[in-house]
Order: structure tokens, then C-alpha cells, then sequence
């Protein structure tokens, strides 16, 4: 696991055997929820980002990490290396709890994973973010990502952004 080094923060890779002390993290996150997926979180959640894989990928190219303050979850990073190309870094989720938004957390996350990445073979990140979803959206434009491509979904557009390191 990647070293994040928050002042403040615990932070630890999320396994099955821990992912349901994350699960609050997802369930106060209703309107997330609500406009991406059209539904409510529920307790699998975690667990199903956790194990989420592509193929052809191998296990040393995804991180889980779970950060807590004060012995209380509040926020999930998953990433992968290498995806789609091999210096980027792909951002699968980044959720925060719904009691620690907008207090600067997000933000010092962010900062943490470009020093963990510094000086490695990764030197772009990358992620996707429906227009609909305008709190994800505003966050990851506010912290510098740039959009690089538009997919039509129907009812929203996926957004790919990037961030160069």
C-alpha cells in the first residue's frame, strides 16, 4: 500500500476482513448515490468496490485505502496503476463521508496521493465523473484536473479528466 501521510488521519488498506468499518462511509452518501446509480447505498457497496478488478490486470496494480480520524471512517480512495496506460494513475472512487465534506480533508487526500506518486514511474491521474455528479465534478476541477474526453451516456455525460503530475 501506498504511504499517505495526513497529519491528523490513520490510514490503511481496506480488505475484505475490514471493508465493513468503511460502510458508513458510503451509506451517508445518499445523493451520490441517488445521481449516479439512480439508487440508494447499501452495505455492499464497500465491499463490491474492494473487489472490483479488470482483467488482464494483475493484484499489485489495485490499492484500497481507508483513512479515519479518530477512530471513525471517513473516507475510501481506490485506485489503480498502470490503467489504461502505464504512467497513469486511475482514481476508481474517491468518497468521503458525508460529516467531513467540504472541511479541507479532500483537498489534503489529494495533496498526500501527488506526494506519494513524486518522482515515480506514474506521471498522470486520471478519472471519470458523470456531469450530473456537480459536487465530484467541482471538487476534482477546484484541485486542477482537466476534462479530456466526453462520452454521451444518454441521460449524462461521462467526463474522463486528468491531472498531470
Amino acid at each position: 500500500m501506498k504511504k499517505f501521510d495526513l497529519d491528523g488521519y490513520f490510514s490503511e488498506e481496506i480488505t475484505f476482513e475490514n471493508a465493513s468499518r468503511y460502510d458508513d462511509v458510503f451509506l451517508s452518501n445518499v445523493e451520490y448515490f441517488l445521481v449516479t446509480d439512480g439508487r440508494e447505498p447499501t452495505k455492499n457497496d464497500c465491499i463490491d468496490t474492494v473487489n472490483f478488478r479488470i482483467d488482464g490486470m494483475g493484484e499489485d496494480a489495485f490499492f484500497n485505502i481507508g483513512f479515519s480520524v479518530d477512530g471513525k471512517a471517513i473516507g475510501c480512495l481506490f485506485l489503480i496503476e498502470g490503467y489504461p496506460e502505464s504512467d497513469v494513475l486511475w482514481i476508481g472512487l474517491f468518497i468521503v463521508h458525508a460529516d467531513h465534506k467540504r472541511c479541507g480533508f479532500g483537498k489534503k487526500c489529494f495533496e498526500s496521493l501527488l506526494e506519494a506518486y513524486k518522482g515515480t514511474e506514474i506521471k498522470r491521474i486520471r478519472l471519470s465523473v458523470q456531469d450530473n455528479n456537480l459536487s465530484g465534478f467541482g471538487f476534482w476541477k477546484q484541485v486542477g484536473f482537466s476534462i479530456i474526453d466526453e462520452t454521451d451516456c444518454g441521460n449524462f455525460t461521462n467526463l474522463t479528466m486528468e491531472y498531470v503530475i
